[in-house]
């Protein structure tokens, strides 16, 4: 079983710049466990051993249930995710922040370690010399320099942290195996100690230090992001609040949230971009689906909290960037609801896309969205949303052929593809001297310079106007691959595919023709979208029609093309299913409106059979939904046209000959 257990894990643990790091599971033995109580409730002392070492830890407090429950016991293994450690007495205790217990539990301790504080050689967590891995978001980062996925060039800007130095200390009593000091002041003490790391050259606290057992500190920072003030109503009462993000000197920011009265006292008084110091707030963890900062803690100010203007020395950055390799590398990305992943992108703005408003189902609040489509030189391109405020200001914010650092953005897998959402700042990098230092600055501007952005890109969003979400000739695949890879089996939102393929049969033979009869109301919840119905009521001086949906009754509907179709290539057909968007399209651009009005509102006449004849045997990449849905109690693999644009066959023989030069 010994061989479950992480080697050296101790050490691993200990591995940090900044006393807090993901752990990248690491498996430990839970070798002793004891309740502790304090002010704040029962709190768990626990041993960790890697069968050579052993080091004091603490169980958080969310992580209390897993032994109040039993799932964790003494001499079991334990998973550990995320953690921080801080030197308590002279004691180096690894708090754990996140963790699951293995169903392996051998009864005995595995090993004969020893307190790794008495080991000759250990270095202490702070001066290791093992690198600590790749910052994430959510998790500290110390450096005050930009991340350097892109071999920064080095800059002055350095952060002082004091080392944490792990005293060894040696017991008397062979009856405290583990080392403990056995003073009356370790037996009478509730809380830890904390000993806290200040700038050398003040009194301030650096946010990379600060943790869940330090309650008075005062740190100096930039507001680098300020949000509009938001109500909320449920069954304890209403309030309002807003958030903040703070950057200081060690280069990790943390997220600040106000209620209520501190709603009032200061909203007008923080200001994006000017720096303060602050105190008197109450730290947790953080929230990481929700927020997108570096720190995995978050604080909450109230109107007592003392929040005072201070003087801007330009040691601060106007934000902290950890730009990824490219956008190429976004694809690679597996996304999950739980650990949402947060990138800073820099890239060229290609095309802005009109504002549009959209209605929350869920509250029923109007938002405002606008797409905006980046590329970069690894020849892809990606769409990213901007909302309300952002989206208004989309042109300004990022006008065309500007280089832009997009800041904290979320990666979104809807649609089939990636795309970027919600970022907290947008940067113009002509206007910010830490970017112009990045050796990606001037490669970028000198591939934008030789090719002015127009080089052939793949854009890596599922949807979108224009080619948007179409495949590479190189990522393209063929009809047989959709039974062939059992597509629609995978995800229960399905799965996509782009191929090459020509309309071999267009199925228009529909009783009143190839379109359904759509409420006319531009506006939510139908937006010329839902079914309507002849209303029975009405006389027959002339038409009318009613929707369910909002209730409304109208004079006319507005209709949309519905139909299926066979298409083919060289490894065989399928069947396909054309909606609204993409039969206008195929049909050169006609609405089923026009078609109908053409055909002197009776049956199809030969305007609408033209349309559809000039459509049949025409070459198209299409990309494609794929989903298995249930119809008459028996599942059926149903194929979407999601975007499609005619075959170039200039670009097509060119991409060929590539190809075939490749073998």
């Amino acid at each position: 079983m010994s061989h479950l257990i992480t080697p050296q894990g101790v050490r691993k643990l200990l591995e940090t710049k900044d006393g807090s790091r993901r752990s990248g599971h690491i498996t430990v033995q839970v070798i002793h466990i004891k309740s502790v109580p304090s002010a704040q409730g029962e709190r768990f002392r626990v041993v960790l051993s890697d069968s050579e070492n052993f080091v004091q830890g603490m169980m958080s407090s969310q992580m209390n249930v897993l032994i109040t429950e039993g799932t964790l016991t003494a001499m079991g293994l334990l998973s550990i995710e995320d953690h921080m450690f801080n030197e308590i007495q002279g004691k180096t205790i690894v708090i754990l922040l996140s963790a699951f217990p293995l169903n392996e539990n051998p009864g005995f301790k595995i090993g004969n370690p020893v307190d790794i504080s008495l080991v000759a050689g250990n270095t202490t967590a702070a001066n290791s010399a093992a690198a600590a891995p790749t910052p994430l978001y959510n998790s500290t980062n110390s450096t005050s320099t930009v991340h350097n996925t892109y071999n920064t060039k080095p800059m002055n800007t350095t952060s002082n942290s004091n080392a944490m130095n792990v005293s060894p200390t040696r017991s008397n009593s062979s009856a405290n195996p583990y080392g403990r000091p056995t003073t009356s002041a370790v037996s009478t003490a509730t809380a830890p100690i904390v000993r806290s790391s200040t700038t050398a050259s003040s009194n301030f606290n650096r946010i990379a230090d600060l943790n869940l057992y330090h309650s008075k500190w005062t740190i100096k920072a930039r507001v680098t992001n300020k949000s509009d003030i938001r109500t909320w109503s449920n069954a304890k009462g209403e309030g309002s609040l807003f958030a903040i993000s703070l950057l200081d000197e060690s280069g990790v920011d943390i997220r600040a949230t106000f209620f209520k009265e501190a709603v009032d006292r200061f909203y007008q008084m923080l200001q994006e971009g000017q720096v303060y110091t602050f105190s008197g707030g109450r730290l947790k963890v953080a929230n990481a689906q929700f927020n997108t900062c570096k720190s995995p803690h978050e604080i909450t100010f109230d109107q007592n909290s003392e929040i005072h203007l201070s003087s801007d020395s330009n040691n601060i950055q106007k934000q902290s960037y950890d730009f990824v390799e490219s956008i190429a590398s976004i694809e690679s990305y597996s996304v999950s609801p739980e650990r949402p992943i947060l990138v800073d992108v820099l890239a060229f703005v290609q095309s802005i896309g009109e504002p549009s408003n959209l209605i929350s189902k869920k509250k029923g609040q109007e938002f405002t969205k606008c797409e905006v489509v980046v590329v970069d030189d690894s020849q892809a391109q990606i769409n990213v949303t901007l909302w309300n405020e952002q989206a208004l200001k989309a042109s300004s914010l990022m006008p065309v052929n500007e280089l832009v650092a997009v800041c904290r953005a979320r990666v979104s897998d809807y649609g089939g593809g990636k795309s970027l959402s919600g970022a907290q700042a947008i940067v113009l990098a002509r206007n910010e001297p830490v970017i112009q230092q990045l050796p990606a600055y001037d490669r970028l501007l000198s591939w934008y310079k030789q090719t002015g952005g127009q080089a052939q890109a793949r854009s890596l969003s599922g949807t979108g106007g224009g080619f948007g979400g179409l495949a590479s000739f190189s990522d393209r695949k063929c009809i047989a691959d959709i039974k062939r890879e059992q597509l629609g089996y995978q995800t229960e939102k399905g799965d996509y595919i782009s191929f090459a393929a020509t309309v071999a049969f267009l199925k228009k033979d529909k009783e009143g023709g190839a379109w359904y009869p759509a409420c006319p109301n531009p506006e939510a919840p139908c937006k010329n979208m839902c079914k309507v119905t002849p209303d029975a009521s009405t006389t027959s001086t002339g038409e009318s029609w009613a929707c369910e949906r909002c209730g409304g009754t109208f004079d006319r509907c507005v209709r949309r093309w519905i139909f299926s179709a066979v298409v083919e290539d060289s490894s065989g057909s399928t069947w396909v299913t054309f909606f609204n968007e993409s039969a206008e399209v195929l049909l050169d651009g006609k609405t089923a409106d026009e078609i109908h009005m053409a055909s002197d509102g009776g049956t199809p006449s030969d305007p609408y059979d033209s349309a559809f004849a000039k459509a049949a045997y025409t070459e198209w990449v299409f990309k494609c939904k794929v989903k298995n849905e249930l119809v008459n109690e028996e599942l059926k693999r149903k194929t979407q046209v999601v975007a499609m644009h005619p075959m170039n066959y200039v670009q097509e023989s060119k991409d060929l000959l590539a190809a075939i030069n490749k073998f």
